[in-house]
């Protein structure tokens, strides 16, 4: 299977990955070392781009865009 720009990340895997970016509310590293220790498989670089793919640096923080959440069913937390 040829390397693509596509996270190792499988879709059933996200809300995990949203959970970790809504509860670190430090800089990208912070959330990427988070991730990492929940799927040590996967490279920092693809969590590092996944985090980039789903969320936006918003008041300081890194926030999971709304359509994702939507997408996933998870409910927009009304600090959001």
């Amino acid at each position: 299977m040829p390397v693509s720009t596509v996270t190792a990340i499988p879709e059933s895997d996200l809300p995990a990955v949203v959970s970790v970016i809504n509860s670190c509310s430090t800089g990208i590293n912070k959330v990427v070392e988070s991730l990492q220790q929940k799927f040590p498989s996967v490279s920092k670089s693809q969590l590092r781009n996944k985090v980039r793919e789903i969320s936006d640096f918003t008041d300081n923080r890194w926030q999971v865009r709304k359509d994702i959440l939507v997408k996933l069913g998870l409910s927009i937390s009304p600090g959001m």
